[in-house]
């Protein structure tokens, strides 16, 4: 029985894992060839909050390709301070 109890655990969280998938993650050069716009620009973005970026170790960033894709469809509006 407890192993019938086990299992069902695991499959449970594996669907809830299953949502917090990343997705395609991309480096900073391949975002910024998508959006089309230089490393600092996206840098600035990223600072702002308009484009979400993870750190991955001490220096790399990666971005999420739906992330992307979403700020490409629906256009940002972006003033620089």
């Amino acid at each position: 029985m407890e192993a019938e109890e086990e299992r069902q655990t695991m499959n449970q969280n594996q669907n809830q894992n299953s949502n917090l998938s990343p997705g395609v993650l991309l480096t900073l050069d391949e975002a910024c060839a998508i959006l089309r716009v230089s490393r600092w620009h996206l840098y600035t973005m990223v600072r702002g909050g308009i484009v979400p970026a993870v750190r991955v170790g001490r220096r790399a960033w990666r971005v999420r390709k739906d992330d992307l894709e979403k700020i490409v469809r629906e256009g940002i509006r972006w003033e620089e301070e």
